[in-house]
């Protein structure tokens, strides 16, 4: 059974995903149990604990430093996010994710023509969750 709980987790995490996707598509938040759950499954990924938290304090200063640098501040439910998801995948995953993230939200945005990319309000979760399902089911895959 253990060796089921970082595919299972996987999977949480992807559902719990879906629905910030919905809840930011719908009413522009990211509800707070949403990160709370990612967090607490990724007890259960793949890793040791104590880089699960050099990842988590890595992200926290990666945040900091890029919204100082750029002048712009994502939205609180999104920062969140990222954290949790830190936590869970790991940064090198999580860096997949958010180039995929940018990549999808470029593929939309080219196709809809809709807002501008730098410095417009998007539903940021809507792009993370097919980004981070692309990663799963490869990653699953592959593995």
């Amino acid at each position: 059974m253990s060796h089921y709980l970082p595919l299972l987790s996987g999977i949480a995490i992807g559902v719990l995903l879906a629905v910030a996707c919905h809840t930011d598509y719908k009413k522009r938040i990211i509800p707070n149990a949403i990160p709370i759950l990612i967090l607490a499954a990724g007890f259960f990924t793949s890793g040791s604990f104590l880089m699960k938290f050099v990842n988590l304090a890595a992200m926290v200063l990666i945040i900091v430093v890029a919204e100082k640098a750029l002048h712009q501040h994502s939205g609180g439910g999104d920062i969140k996010l990222y954290l949790a998801l830190s936590f869970a995948l790991g940064l090198l995953s999580l860096g997949i994710v958010l180039m995929e993230t940018i990549l999808i939200y470029a593929i939309y945005h080219v196709l809809t023509k809709k807002g501008k990319l730098k410095g417009c309000r998007f539903p940021v979760a809507c792009f993370v969750f097919p980004s981070y399902c692309i990663y799963f089911l490869t990653s699953t895959i592959l593995l």
